[in-house]
């Protein structure tokens, strides 16, 4: 057994807190009801969006900007809590062609005041607004109140919270050097993580219509301008896949850190702590310190050292087994939408964007393929 040092010990536990802090983040966020209008959210919104009926839309989020609290009295997660709901109420509006923030000035300046407060560097609802940030009981919001609706939120809520933990197992991981059999374990774990990313996959092709997502739900995740400035809905290409990608290769691939670079203002403070730490530790990606490693920890042991190159090949592999699917399920959505809906809520274009991730993912493996060889 390799001996695991007290400073690995210690960093391991070190970024298994950082999910943890992440996970109470979220449920803080979940059980805040800032505007008092749990009900008004939960009921009144999906009632009036079905119905198109903008103008009680427009009063409801004039109602709580006007009688909402000041961002500065709120906790952050009180903040995030209050740019979820704003965020339920803007989509429906836009949805019928206005611009919430023209039509309710006092918005715009209300929804920075909110992202400095929730230390949001994206002043609107995103993907975890969506998700592990909403209720998860009688409390959620919705646009539709669709059982598509419940079940993709769910499916993609696991997915979040899983790729949290997939992130602190790598993060474990690389406490070890590559001749370490810890190295291998913990590769192994963060591969065993992820299969619950592919499992949710799976839900959404099962318990998500199709055409509701399509042509109703997507149209409530389109971007609003805000003093000026437009800002994407929420996407799926908002999600800590962007951590787990940047640590496995993305560093090292300068196409994929332009790519990055356009998401990251997405990612929470902790996520953004956890690549400091990252950096400051290892300063590249995990693909460049094993060409850096392999040789010199194959004198110390070459069987483990080649049993843990292999065991980031079959993680990299398992990220693959969920690119496919993913890609071909945005294709066939966009598919049945119109010709001027073909960019996704998050600016991307699924054919080619999610393309370049099957790309770089294929790229690393070989790469990682060819150290062993």
């Amino acid at each position: 057994m390799v001996y695991k040092s007290p400073a690995a010990k210690k960093n391991s536990s070190n970024y298994h807190n950082i999910y943890d802090a992440l996970q109470v983040e979220y449920q803080q966020a979940q059980k805040a009801d800032p505007f008092k209008a749990d009900m008004r959210l939960v009921d009144d919104v999906p009632r009036f969006n079905e119905a198109a009926d903008y103008g009680e839309l427009l009063k409801i989020l004039h109602d709580l900007v006007a009688c909402g609290p000041k961002a500065e009295i709120l906790s952050p997660p009180e903040a995030w809590a209050a740019i979820r709901d704003l965020g339920f109420v803007m989509g429906p509006i836009k949805r019928r062609g206005m611009q919430p923030v023209l039509e309710v000035p006092e918005l715009g300046h209300y929804l920075l005041e909110l992202a400095e407060q929730a230390a949001c560097l994206h002043p609107r609802d995103n993907v975890f607004t969506l998700t592990v940030v909403n209720p998860t009981d009688e409390r959620r919001r919705t646009y539709t109140k669709s059982p598509s609706e419940y079940a993709f939120i769910e499916a993609v809520e696991i997915s979040m919270v899983t790729m949290d933990r997939c992130i602190a197992d790598i993060c474990a991981m690389l406490q070890y050097p590559l001749h370490s059999s810890h190295f291998e374990v913990w590769a192994k774990q963060a591969a065993q993580t992820f299969q619950a990313v592919i499992d949710a996959l799976l839900l959404v092709r099962t318990k998500v219509d199709r055409d509701w997502f399509a042509n109703i739900f997507t149209r409530n995740l389109e971007q609003i301008e805000i003093n000026g400035q437009s800002y994407h809905g929420p996407s799926a290409d908002q999600t800590q896949m962007l951590i787990i990608d940047w640590m496995l290769y993305g560093q090292s691939y300068p196409s994929y850190m332009a790519f990055f670079n356009s998401l990251q203002q997405h990612l929470r403070p902790l996520h953004r702590q956890i690549m400091s730490q990252h950096s400051q530790m290892h300063g590249c990606s995990v693909l460049e310190m094993m060409r850096r490693n392999y040789a010199q920890s194959l004198t110390v042991d070459a069987e483990q050292t080649d049993k843990s190159v292999q065991s980031i090949i079959r993680l990299l592999k398992r990220i693959r087994t969920f690119r496919y699917p993913h890609r071909k399920i945005a294709i066939d959505s966009f598919a049945m939408r119109d010709d001027n809906r073909q960019i996704g809520s998050g600016g991307l274009i699924p054919g080619s964007d999610l393309r370049k991730l099957i790309d770089w993912t294929e790229q690393a493996i070989a790469e990682v393929q060819t150290i062993l060889r």
